[in-house]
């Protein structure tokens, strides 16, 4: 789901008029961070580098956070959000994305409070990934929203990269 929102993302970015460089562009990095989340998820570097700090270097979890590896991932998803932040302005010409921008945002964030501040449990394992599972979808939606809005601007015999 992650890899069809960065495509989605990277269509916004190849059909916006005027599209800066990747990285300069909202939609550019949008779809650059979602493709190395999708690696991040696969190899779980957050995971191992955690415990190899738990255990070898003594590393506890501060502010009630239940591990390590909780807190280097809200350190990452933070980093993500201040760097697409300072592009986030183009979301105003797309209100309808941005409304569903904030309630994937607000989901997501549930998700990562449950992992990040709940012991592990059944519960508590079913409702965090309930979350995420219900975030993605309404990601995806979000690109493909921004999308229709940026054609639906383009000028009749626009070239469409």
């Amino acid at each position: 789901l992650l890899l069809a929102a960065a495509a989605a993302a990277r269509a916004v970015h190849g059909r916006e008029a005027g599209a800066p460089a990747w990285h300069a562009s909202f939609w550019g990095l949008s779809a650059a961070i979602l493709t190395m989340l999708v690696v991040v998820e696969l190899t779980q570097p957050t995971v191992f580098l955690g415990h190899w700090l738990q255990e070898r270097a003594g590393a506890v979890a501060p502010f009630g956070v239940t591990n390590v590896d909780a807190v280097l991932l809200i350190m990452l998803l933070l980093t993500v959000a201040l760097l697409l932040a300072r592009r986030a302005l183009v979301l105003l010409g797309h209100p309808r994305a941005l409304a569903l921008f904030a309630l994937t945002g607000a989901l997501a964030v549930g998700s990562q409070a449950l992992d990040s501040f709940w012991p592990v449990s059944d519960w508590e394992f079913v409702a965090e990934e309930s979350l995420k599972a219900l975030a993605e979808p309404f990601l995806i939606v979000a690109y493909l929203v921004a999308l229709r809005g940026v054609l639906d601007r383009a000028e009749p015999g626009d070239p469409v990269p």
